[in-house]
């Protein structure tokens, strides 16, 4: 296999963090969840309200003239430009042509969702708004800018893992790469250490590795950022800066994404099924869209599943390499009480 190959996007192993089967599921067999008999009303979910507000960004650039669905070499080759956030009624225009755009892709045709879309997506914009857009816009090299990272296995070699980021800004001469999230922040602890071990925990699970594989994609990219958007959230707590010097960020990132990848090379897609303490339900196990296809109510498969990690926990190097790679995701992924 050539070390040098793009595969597997980011997003790809943090899907392996929350749920390794539901990831194999959904990702490498494309298994979609039945359609509910007994559903009335479609439901304007949080992903599908958080497309509407990439759209809508995606928009802004493209009109400001910026650059869209380019590599980072190609955006970095070219001037930024000025993106200024629209006046009240060119926005509107803007997110109800998104939201149309994103009942039409689900298939939903029924009077009036499309509006609940923009209702939805307003607010949020409204924060991105405020939080991003002071001072006449951000400089931005393009949006939707593709990259990739270099993750290296455990003997040495590497393989590339691609990346598209929202936004490429330029920052003191050097380039921001920006995720928008419409989803829980990373804390909203009041220490600022707190929330930057917070951080490095998320990032040590394989929950937050958007942010740290832009931050590690090489020059110019000075940092990989997140921008939260949501209601009433402070922004001390809505913007998330990773660095490209910060040596913790970039350790627990090496450590995650070698885990996670060798999990997915070696085929060892084990469900989560058990919670905090090896105890319980996983908090995946909520909301899955695929729970059919797993074991995740069976208490005994739960208890099963326990035992093996607690038989091997001492000495996991002497199972095979894909119950190894599974033992050490598992572990390492393991929640939190």
């Amino acid at each position: 296999m050539p070390s040098q190959v793009t595969i597997n996007p980011i997003t790809r192993l943090e899907g392996m963090s929350y749920c390794a089967w539901r990831t194999f599921l959904e990702r490498v067999l494309r298994i979609e969840p039945p359609p509910d008999a007994l559903a009335e009303l479609p439901d304007a979910t949080p992903l599908l309200v958080g497309n509407v507000v990439h759209d809508v960004l995606e928009r802004l650039v493209a009109a400001a003239g910026g650059q869209v669905n380019v590599q980072i070499e190609d955006a970095c080759a070219c001037a930024a430009v000025r993106v200024a956030w629209p006046e009240p009624a060119a926005l509107a225009a803007l997110v109800r042509a998104a939201a149309a755009g994103a009942a039409l892709d689900e298939g939903i045709v029924q009077p009036g969702f499309a509006r609940l879309l923009e209702r939805r997506a307003l607010p949020l914009l409204e924060q991105i708004r405020a939080l991003d857009f002071a001072g006449g816009g951000p400089l931005v090299l393009g949006a939707e800018v593709r990259g990739s990272v270099a993750v290296v296995r455990a003997d040495g070699t590497a393989r590339r893992l691609s990346f598209r980021a929202d936004r490429a800004d330029l920052v003191d001469g050097g380039v921001s790469l920006v995720d928008y999230k419409t989803g829980k922040p990373v804390s909203t602890l009041k220490t600022p250490s707190k929330r930057v071990e917070k951080l490095l925990e998320q990032i040590a699970s394989g929950r937050r590795l958007q942010g740290p594989a832009y931050a590690f994609a090489g020059e110019p990219v000075r940092e990989g950022r997140y921008l939260f958007a949501k209601q009433d959230l402070d922004a001390a707590f809505a913007r998330v800066a990773i660095a490209h010097d910060d040596e913790e960020a970039r350790e627990a990132f090496a450590a995650a994404s070698r885990d996670l990848l060798a999990a997915f090379e070696l085929g060892a897609f084990p469900p989560k099924l058990i919670g905090p303490k090896r105890a319980g339900s996983a908090h995946a196990c909520n909301s899955c869209d695929v729970a059919e296809a797993c074991l995740q109510g069976e208490t005994g498969s739960r208890r099963h599943l326990a035992a093996w990690l607690g038989r091997h926990d001492a000495a996991p190097q002497q199972l095979g390499a894909a119950a190894r790679a599974a033992h050490t995701l598992l572990s390492r992924t393991e929640e939190k009480p």
